[in-house]
């Protein structure tokens, strides 16, 4: 062997569609179709033949639904093409409908599984497992029944458990299936058909050639010259070969070179116009410059004292306000403090008067119970002075009844000897304390009666041993609670325990004695008093004596009996004089705190005053400034985006050379407008308006800047003017040659596929070729073209250019402006010369003709479809089998075992040479389902009822 051939051998690979299965679709209710032999279908019309052959196509073409089904899938019946939901309708009537193919491929066997999905669609999975073992998903080779288990759910679970993918998407889908993808197995072991090209072009392609084996009808004006274009395209090696004529931008570029041209020229006649106002505006700009600069500047700066001014007064004249209420607050407060202080002086002031007359009352107090001596306590002067008053009272009582000095003297001569006894006594008590009757009772008992009657502590009396206990155990009758109050026989006493002290009582009792002794002695001299009284008017002067000393005694009660309330006076006074010093202090001190807020606030007012009076100077001169900025603004409008010069000073003489400035730019401006607008309607220019009306120096200035670009780069644009019409001619130069080419490759192309189409004889028919009628306008295009001459630097004739407009267009497509080499084809024909006449023609045969030689054309193209290291076995499809003689049968068979294809093919009676000739046959009608799952899906072909004549070749 040859090694090149060896090796080329070794580069070969092979991709085998093997099988299509049938699932509750197409009328079938469970039927498998081998695919890689040749497979003749018999049955009677409507029973499914042509619907089982034209069901590849929803697995070979990469869609996802039915709609536009019309033109996608072209299936077609006697009364025309079948809508979207018929069709949908017939190939996926349950949600237990599927389609399934297998293919082999050099990665392996897989299975494409398509299923019905919601809005006319169906989902496709891609399992790597060939149908031997998938078909338990869907049958039971043991029952031949359904399996139990058949649904979209099943087969996605085996689809995840076999690392199959699934796609619901057209570009994924026509990715997958026609891209060889030699690099990436993963993605190549579901390759179906790899095309040299797998882009929408070469797939619509390959569709228009499958499509040939079901539709004759288009196949001059449509189907045939789309996939030849698109074959030819595939065919040639770089993208820049492939005709893409952009005639329409020729007529653009035209048009454009053609303007360009006139508007330079007219720019050149009106050099001079241009240089008279440029030479104004050059002489302008700087007096208009300085002019706008000056303006901007102080503008900025009166913006900037207007910006400073104004808010700063509003915000120091509601400080004004705001501060003059503090100053108010601050003069109440310390006026209401100073009132405060004053009315706390005045009541001191009365405080010490008060204080000071009860201390001079409660020292002439004092002094009084100090005269008293030895008794000097405020209880004994009491009981003394009751006495006296008692006394006193007594004395003047008698003294008044009857005015009787005898009766006087009998009660206090009584008097006297009461007081004479008591003094014994006493004396006895006092100088044998043991004759006391409690000093001779237990403490216990003594303090009990003493307790009930202080009395006790003067009886003296000897006690026998038996009173004693008597009154021991009348003691214990008494007893005591934790506060000392007497209880009897557990029952409380209004009487608190006293202790009974001897030391203490024999203390009182001397007291007691010296008040009797002292008494006694004053009784004394009364008397003597009384006995010297003879007569009544002595009476009445002592009752006038006596009533005067009981004044005074009482009195002097009075006063000893006020002293502790006059002392606790004192004490409250002292301490609300003390409260009001401490209070009047503090306020003092407030008040000096207060004076001293008060007078800062007063420098704060006092400023802020001064504040307002310089900002309402600057703001009436702004005012000023303000008027004269809009003057000079009006007079000639600046350049607001001139550069600012901070070192400008705002004052009278700035303001007033701006306004002159002014006055003298608007006059100069006048003058530039006018020349302007001679330039303007001599040379109008992009970006330039005629009829805009122009005011100011800026409404010039990019005028002038534009038309000032294109006059110095007018040289530059005539010379490259030149180039480009230059280039222009020879890029329609080249237009001419790639047509002329596109034209000649067409007709190479053809002819090749010719050559192959001889091979084979086809009945009386010879020298069978396919002839191509290129579009006249084409023709005429290229005629026009070769008559121009395009190597020199002037544009060709108008009427060239109106013959490539008329040609645009009528021929092109206007989405794209482009022409592409399917649109220069006219038709493209069968042709072939009669074996009798040996007369060519290309009038149209029988249909078993026709389609002999449309199979013939279907395995050429397919061939030439694929990259040359692919060899493809798929089946061809002819559909009109039974209008073939045997001869012509033949000629068909041979022609597509040539190109290593198999053919299937269908037609309702029963053929024994077909037979013969293809070994395998299957009467489709004869095949049915005793118990269909979807109803009118009863065709049953399995392997086994698939007849066969000697030995299949590719048999699997």
């Amino acid at each position: 062997m040859d090694v090149n051939t060896d090796n080329n051998h070794l580069l070969t690979e092979d991709y085998t569609l093997t099988k299509i299965v049938y699932v509750n679709s197409a009328n079938h209710a469970y039927s498998e179709i081998q695919l890689d032999s040749h497979l003749a279908m018999f049955g009677a019309n409507n029973a499914g033949k042509t619907a089982s052959l034209a069901g590849t196509k929803l697995l070979l073409f990469p869609e996802v639904n039915f709609r536009k089904c019309e033109t996608k899938f072209n299936f077609e019946g006697k009364s025309g093409l079948y809508s979207m939901e018929d069709s949908f309708e017939f190939y996926f009537p349950a949600l237990t409908s599927f389609i399934i193919q297998e293919v082999r491929n050099p990665e392996g066997t897989f299975c494409m599984v398509l299923h019905k999905s919601k809005d006319y669609g169906y989902g496709r999975y891609f399992i790597p497992v060939p149908y031997n073992g998938l078909r338990h998903l869907f049958w039971s080779e043991e029952t031949n029944k359904f399996s139990k288990n058949i649904s979209i759910e099943a087969i996605k679970q085996f689809s995840k458990t076999n690392d199959g993918i699934y796609l619901n998407d057209a570009k994924e889908i026509r990715r997958y299936m026609f891209e060889s993808l030699r690099a990436d197995k993963k993605t190549k072991r579901f390759c179906v058909l790899p095309l040299k090209d797998s882009g929408p072009g070469p797939v619509e392609a390959f569709k228009h050639i499958y499509q040939l084996a079901f539709s004759t009808n288009t196949v001059e004006t449509d189907t045939l010259p789309s996939a030849i274009a698109t074959l030819i395209e595939m065919g040639r090696g770089r993208e820049q070969e492939k005709l893409n004529a952009d005639l329409d931008g020729i007529d653009k570029v035209y048009k454009a070179l053609y303007a360009r041209e006139d508007a330079l020229q007219n720019t050149q006649n009106h050099l001079h116009t241009f240089r008279q106002a440029n030479e104004h505006y050059s002489s302008l700009a700087p007096s208009y410059k300085q002019y706008s600069k000056s303006y901007v500047s102080l503008r900025a700066a009166y913006e900037l004292a207007r910006k400073e001014t104004q808010p700063k007064l509003a915000e120091m004249t509601t400080k004004q306000s705001k501060e003059a209420l503090t100053l108010s607050r601050y003069e109440s407060q310390s006026n209401a403090l100073s009132g405060q202080i004053k009315k706390l002086e005045v009541n001191i002031e009365r405080d010490d008067s008060g204080i000071e007359r009860l201390e001079a009352k409660i020292a002439a107090t004092k002094k009084l119970i100090v005269s008293y001596g030895s008794l000097g306590t405020i209880e004994n002067v009491e009981r003394v002075l009751n006495d006296d008053i008692n006394e006193l009272t007594n004395d003047i009582d008698s003294l008044k009844k009857d005015k009787s000095i005898k009766e006087a003297l009998k009660n206090k001569i009584h008097e006297q000897n009461t007081l004479i006894s008591e003094q014994k006594r006493l004396n006895t008590l006092i100088n044998n304390q043991a004759s006391a009757a409690l000093f001779q009772l237990p403490s216990e008992a003594a303090s009990t009666l003493y307790s009930l009657n202080s009395g006790f502590g003067k009886v003296t009396v000897t006690l026998t041993g038996t009173q004693i206990d008597i009154i021991v155990k009348f003691a214990e009758l008494f007893s005591t609670t934790e506060n000392k109050e007497l209880l009897f026989c557990g029952e409380k006493l209004d009487q608190q325990k006293s202790l009974y002290d001897a030391i203490e009582q024999l203390d009182a009792h001397k007291k007691e004695l010296k008040k009797v002794e002292d008494r006694l002695s004053d009784t004394y001299k009364e008397l003597e008093e009384l006995r010297n009284v003879k007569t009544e008017e002595e009476v009445d002067a002592l009752i006038k004596k006596k009533s005067l000393e009981l004044a005074g005694f009482r009195s002097d009660l009075q006063k000893v009996r006020a002293l502790q309330d006059n002392e606790a006076d004192l004490f409250d006074k002292q301490t609300v004089r003390k409260d009001r010093q401490h209070e009047l202090a503090e306020k003092r001190q407030e008040f000096g705190k207060e004076i001293e807020y008060l007078n800062q606030q007063k420098s704060v007012v006092s400023e802020i005053d001064k504040q307002i009076e310089a900002l309402t100077k600057t703001s009436i001169s702004l005012d000023k400034y303000e008027q004269i900025l809009n003057k000079a603004k009006t007079q000639c409008s600046p350049d607001y985006d001139a550069d600012l010069d901070r070192t400008i000073e705002m004052n009278d003489a700035s303001m007033n050379a701006l306004q002159h400035n002014g006055t003298d730019c608007a006059l100069s401006i006048s003058r530039l407008i006018s020349e302007l607008n001679k330039l303007l309607n001599a040379v109008p220019i992009d970006g330039t308006d005629i009829h805009k009306e122009r005011f100011t120096f800026s409404d010039c200035r990019a005028d002038m800047h534009a038309y000032k670009a294109v006059y110095d780069s007018l040289d530059y644009d005539l010379k490259d003017l030149r180039t480009n019409i230059i280039n222009h001619n020879q890029f329609i130069n080249s237009q001419l040659h790639e047509l002329k080419t596109a034209k000649d490759f067409l007709k190479s192309f053809i002819s090749e596929i010719n050559k192959e189409l001889n091979n084979q004889s086809i009945s009386n028919l010879s020298e069978i070729e396919l002839l191509v009628t290129i579009n006249p306008a084409f023709e005429s295009l290229l005629e026009t073209l070769s008559t121009q001459n395009s190597f020199d630097d002037a544009l060709l004739s108008p009427a060239f250019y109106g013959h490539i407009n008329k040609f645009v267009n009528e021929y092109f497509d206007r989405r794209t402006n482009r022409l592409k080499l399917n649109d220069i084809i006219e038709t493209i024909t069968y042709s072939y010369v009669m074996a009798e006449t040996k007369e060519r023609v290309n009038k149209s045969q029988s249909g078993g003709t026709t389609t002999t030689i449309t199979a013939f054309v279907i395995s050429v193209l397919l061939k030439r479809i694929t990259p040359e290291y692919v060899n493809l076995n798929m089946p061809i499809v002819v559909d009109e089998i039974g209008t073939l003689d045997r001869r012509n049968m033949l000629s068909t068979l041979e022609q597509i075992e040539s190109h290593g294809f198999s053919m299937f093919c269908a037609t309702p009676t029963f053929m024994s040479h077909l037979c013969q000739s293809v070994k395998r046959w299957v009467q489709i009608d004869k095949m049915v389902i005793s118990e269909p799952m979807v109803p009118n899906c009863h065709m049953n072909i399995l392997p086994n009822d698939v007849a066969c004549f000697g030995e299949v070749q590719h048999e699997t």
